[in-house]
C-alpha cells in the first residue's frame, strides 16, 4: 500500500496538480487526503477508482489493475477481488486468487468464491453445475460475500429455466443489497446490484414484464461497466418492444450489435446479428444477405419460394432454441401448433414467447378478448423497485478526467 500511496502523491507534486482541488473532485477534505498521504489512513475502493484517473488518465484501468495487488487492507483486498470479476479483468482475478491462495478469514473466503467465479469466467464450469459448486460454499461467513452467493444461485436457476422463482428471490436479494453501507460498502453494493440486474433484466424478459425488463436493462446501460453486458441489456431493452415498436426495437438491438463489435469477440458479435436478424425476420423487414443461412430460409419460405419440409430441415441446424420452436408453429398453415407452442412455452414460464405466439394467433384471426389477454401474462415483484436506473456510478469519472490536469 505504501507504494500506491507514493505513487499517487509523487504523481500529483510531478504534474503540480492542486492538491486541494483534487481532494475535492475525488469527493474528501483536504484534511482528510492529509490523513491518506501520511499514511494515518487507507481511503476506500471508490476513491482509489477515481485517484487512478488521476494518477493514469488515459489508462486508468491499467493503473488500478497494479494497484489492485499492493493492497493490503481486507477491505481494499475484497473490492479488489470483485472489481477483477465484474470488469471481466481474468488475469487480474488469476494474479489475486494467487498472490492470496495462503490467506484467512474473510480473504480465504474470498478466494472460495471468487474461485467458483474465475473457473465460469473461464469456461470451467457448467451451468448446469453452479448450484451444485455454490452449494458446496458453506463457510462463508463475511455477510457481503453471502450475498454474492446467493446471486451466484440466482444465475444457476436462470440456467435451469426456474423462471417462476427468480422474482421473489431477486427481490430478497435486491433488499439485501440495500441494505450495505452507502458509506463503506457503496463500492460492493453497485457492483451486486450490476450482477442482480444481469440476472433480472433477461428474467422479466422471460417471463414478460417488460417495464422491470426495461428498467433493469437501463441500470446496466447507465452503469457502462462492461461492453459486452452493456450490449446484452440494449438486446432485452429492443426485445421488449417487439410488439410495441418495431422501430424503436431494432434501433436498440443495432446500438447492441455496434456495441458487442467494440469487444472484437467474434462470436459474441455474431449472435448480435443473429438477434437483430431475428427481430427482423419478426416484423417482415427484409434480412440481409449475409444473414443467419436458417433464417434466410425461413424468410425464403415466408415468401414461398421453398418448401416447408426443406426449410424446416434448415431452420433446425442452428439457432436459439426458443425462435426455432417459434418458427415451427409459424410454418404450420393451421393454428393447431401453435397452440401446442403456447402450452411449451407457458408451461416453461417463457411468458414473453407465449406473448408472441398469441400475437401471431391474433394476426391469423383469434381475436377474441380472452386471446387478447394472454399477451399480458406475466409474474409480478412482490416489492417496490428498491434502485434509481442511475445508481452506479462508480466509473463514472469525467469530472476526474477534465479536472486533473488543473495547476
Amino acid at each position: 500500500m505504501d507504494y500506491v500511496r507514493r505513487e499517487i502523491f509523487d504523481t500529483i507534486e510531478d504534474k503540480d496538480l492542486d492538491f486541494k482541488k483534487i481532494a475535492r473532485l475525488i469527493g474528501l477534505t483536504p484534511r482528510s487526503f492529509e490523513y491518506f498521504r501520511n499514511g494515518e489512513r487507507n481511503l476506500g475502493f471508490r476513491y482509489m477508482i477515481k485517484l487512478s484517473y488521476v494518477v493514469s488518465p488515459k489508462e486508468p484501468h491499467k493503473k488500478l489493475s497494479e494497484w489492485c495487488l499492493s493492497f493490503d487492507s481486507s477491505e481494499l483486498i475484497k473490492n479488489s477481488f470483485e472489481y477483477a470479476a465484474i470488469t471481466r479483468n481474468v488475469d487480474l482475478l488469476g494474479k489475486l486468487l494467487e498472490l492470496h491462495k495462503n490467506s484467512t478469514g474473510t480473504i480465504k473466503e474470498c478466494t472460495q468464491i471468487y474461485g467458483f467465479i474465475y473457473q465460469g469466467m473461464n469456461n470451467r464450469l457448467n451451468y448446469s453445475d453452479i448450484i451444485k459448486k455454490i452449494m458446496e460454499l458453506k463457510s462463508i461467513k463475511d455477510s457481503a460475500l453471502q450475498i454474492l452467493v446467493e446471486i451466484n444461485k440466482c444465475i444457476g436457476y436462470f440456467h435451469q429455466r426456474r423462471f417462476l422463482t427468480l422474482p421473489n428471490d431477486i427481490y430478497e436479494i435486491e433488499c439485501k443489497i440495500n441494505k450495505m453501507s452507502d458509506k463503506r460498502e457503496l463500492f460492493l453494493k453497485e457492483c451486486f446490484l450490476h450482477r442482480l440486474s444481469e440476472i433480472a433484466c433477461h428474467s422479466y424478459l422471460h417471463l414478460n414484464n417488460l417495464n422491470l425488463a426495461r428498467h433493469y436493462a437501463r441500470i446496466l446501460i447507465n452503469a457502462n461497466m462492461n461492453l459486452k453486458v452493456k450490449s446484452e441489456a440494449y438486446y432485452v431493452l429492443g426485445m421488449s418492444y417487439l410488439n410495441e415498436d418495431v422501430d424503436r426495437c431494432i434501433k436498440y438491438l443495432e446500438k447492441s450489435l455496434s456495441i458487442m463489435k467494440l469487444t472484437g469477440i467474434d462470436f459474441l458479435v455474431e449472435f448480435s446479428e443473429y438477434n437483430l436478424n431475428c427481430a427482423k425476420l419478426y416484423s417482415d423487414i427484409k434480412l440481409p444477405d449475409n444473414a443467419d443461412p436458417s433464417l434466410l430460409m425461413f424468410e425464403s419460405y415466408k415468401n414461398n419460394k421453398v418448401e416447408k419440409k426443406f426449410a424446416l430441415k434448415v431452420i433446425k441446424e442452428s439457432g436459439d432454441p426458443d425462435l426455432i420452436s417459434l418458427f415451427e408453429g409459424i410454418c404450420e398453415e393451421g393454428n393447431s401448433e401453435l397452440h401446442n407452442k403456447f402450452h411449451d412455452f407457458f408451461s416453461d414460464a417463457n411468458f414473453y414467447f407465449a406473448a408472441i405466439v398469441v400475437k401471431e394467433l391474433m394476426n391469423r384471426g383469434e381475436n377474441s378478448a380472452f386471446i387478447k389477454s394472454l399477451t399480458k401474462l406475466t409474474i409480478f415483484k412482490k416489492g417496490d423497485v428498491l434502485f434509481e436506473e442511475n445508481f452506479i456510478n462508480c466509473f463514472n469519472n469525467r469530472d476526474i478526467i477534465n479536472g486533473s490536469n488543473c495547476a
